[in-house]
C-alpha cells in the first residue's frame, strides 16, 4: 500500500492567480452541472461538511435538516467561504430548497445559483424541462461573468471531466493498492482540485503503479452515508485491517460513482472480492 499525499487544493489556494487562474465556485449537491460552470471559468469545487459546528446556522435551520447543509451554511456565516466567486444548488431536497432563500438573505456577498434539477425522470416532459434549466442557469451565469459559454468551450469541459470521472474508476479498480486513507484522500482530491491539475497527477501515478499484487485476505466494506465525509473513519478502518471495497455517500457527496470493476487484472480482483458488509 502507498502513501499519495493530498491533493486537495484550499479556497484560499485556488484565489490566487499564480496557482488556478479561475474563480473558485462551491456546490453542495451532484446535480448541479461542473462542466458548465468550467467552461464559464469557475473552478467547481464541492464543499465538504465539517464536524465543527459553530452555531451560525442554527438560527435559520431547524435541528432536524442534514448537517450537509447545515455546515455548508455555518461556514458561509463564518466567512470560511468568503474566496468563493459563488454558490450553485440543485434541486434535491426540501433542505437545499429552502437553504436556497437562506442563503441569498444571509449571505448575499456570495451569488447563488440555482438549477432545477427535475424530480421526476420518467415524465415525457424531463428533457425539455432540463434543457430549459440548462440554457436558463447557462444565461444567468453568462449575465454574471459578461462573457458568452461556447459550445466549444463546454465541449472541453466535458471532455475534461469525463477524464477525471475515468481516473476515479480507475483509482477503485485499484483500491487495494491503496490504504483506506489514501484511496479516500485521492477521491476526495477530484472534488477540490482543478481538474486540469488532479488529471495529469493522477494520470501520472497510475501508470506509475506496478502490477496487481493478489488480494491479502481482509474485510471489504460498503461504505454509506454522510458521514464519509469524515476522513477519521478511513483511519479506523485502516486500523482495523479491514478495506473499502466501495462507498455510496449521500447524493450531494459522491457523483462519480464506478459503474462495474473494469481493465487489466478486473477477472481476477472479482474472483477474490467477497461479498461487501456494510457499515
Amino acid at each position: 500500500m502507498r502513501n499519495e499525499g493530498n491533493l486537495q487544493y484550499p479556497i484560499s489556494n485556488l484565489q490566487s492567480p499564480t496557482s488556478n487562474p479561475q474563480s473558485p465556485l462551491g456546490f453542495l449537491t451532484a446535480y448541479v452541472p461542473e462542466e458548465l460552470f468550467h467552461a464559464a471559468g469557475f473552478t467547481p469545487v464541492f464543499i465538504f461538511h465539517t464536524p465543527d459546528d459553530q452555531g451560525y446556522a442554527r438560527a435559520h435551520l431547524p435541528g432536524f435538516t442534514c448537517w450537509v447543509a447545515g455546515s455548508a451554511l455555518d461556514q458561509a456565516l463564518a466567512g470560511e467561504l468568503d474566496g468563493l466567486a459563488g454558490m450553485a444548488l440543485a434541486q434535491t431536497c426540501d433542505t437545499v430548497q429552502g437553504l436556497t432563500d437562506i442563503w441569498r438573505r444571509n449571505v448575499p456577498h456570495i451569488p447563488l445559483f440555482h438549477f432545477g434539477m427535475p424530480l421526476r425522470l420518467d415524465s415525457p416532459s424531463t428533457r425539455s424541462y432540463l434543457l430549459a434549466e440548462l440554457q436558463s442557469l447557462r444565461e444567468r451565469v453568462q449575465g454574471i461573468t459578461g462573457r458568452p459559454i461556447s459550445d466549444s468551450a463546454l465541449r472541453e469541459s466535458i471532455a475534461l471531466y469525463n477524464r477525471t470521472r475515468a481516473l476515479v474508476r480507475c483509482l477503485y479498480a485499484r483500491a487495494a493498492d491503496f490504504a483506506p486513507p489514501d484511496l479516500y484522500g485521492l477521491v476526495r482530491a477530484a472534488f477540490q482540485t482543478p481538474k486540469e491539475t488532479y488529471n495529469q497527477e493522477i494520470g501520472s501515478r497510475m501508470q506509475e503503479l506496478s502490477p496487481l499484487p493478489p488480494c491479502a485476505p481482509a474485510p471489504l466494506l460498503l461504505l454509506v452515508g454522510p458521514v464519509l465525509a469524515d476522513p477519521v473513519l478511513f483511519d479506523v478502518i485502516a486500523q482495523a485491517g479491514a478495506r473499502a471495497h466501495a462507498d455510496q455517500a449521500s447524493p450531494s457527496a459522491h457523483p462519480r460513482r464506478p459503474s462495474a470493476i473494469t481493465g487489466p487484472g478486473a477477472e481476477r480482483r472479482r474472483s477474490c472480492l467477497r461479498p461487501p458488509e456494510v457499515l
